[in-house]
């Protein structure tokens, strides 16, 4: 062994990317940081549905249903108040199994809603972290992470 200070560990190359050094079984999740991102858009987008149903209601209490442009104008507004309700709440559940690495049907399917212009956390600004986490959860060592835990394999 030398008396150098400034040697190295043998066979490290310093020049090598990052991911070739370390193990990716000992690295951190790679869900993180988008599952965190989905996790607190989705999670306000809820509040915001939450603190507008109210006003909501009042709009709805206000539509004429005796015609049929009304009837569909109130079934149009209750069912899209449920839709992005449902989808946002699957969002934020899909975004705690992200960070868990658990269900991995139920992280895909949030990355899946959160990619849809429509049903994505505050509109658009979720898709870039649904489009993260789509490509991470393609990746092999996060699906493996995933099946470490027989009940929860998504096959």
């Amino acid at each position: 062994m030398s008396n150098n200070p400034f040697a190295g560990p043998p066979n490290i190359n310093p020049y090598a990317s990052p991911d070739a050094r370390v193990d990716s079984a000992s690295s951190g999740n790679p869900l993180l940081v988008p599952a965190i991102f989905l996790l607190i858009l989705a999670s306000i987008f809820v509040l915001l549905i939450v603190v507008s149903l109210p006003m909501q209601f009042e709009r709805i209490r206000d539509i004429d249903t005796s015609t049929p442009e009304g009837a569909g104008e109130m079934f149009g507004s209750v069912a899209s108040l449920v839709v992005w309700l449902v989808m946002n709440l699957a969002i934020v559940l899909g975004a705690i199994a992200m960070i868990r690495s658990k269900s991995y049907g139920l992280a895909y399917t949030a990355a899946i809603f959160s990619v849809i212009p429509v049903c994505s956390p505050c509109f658009v600004l979720g898709i870039p972290f649904g489009i993260w986490a789509l490509i991470g959860l393609s990746r092999p060592d996060v699906k493996k992470r995933f099946r470490t835990d027989p009940e929860t394999a998504w096959r």
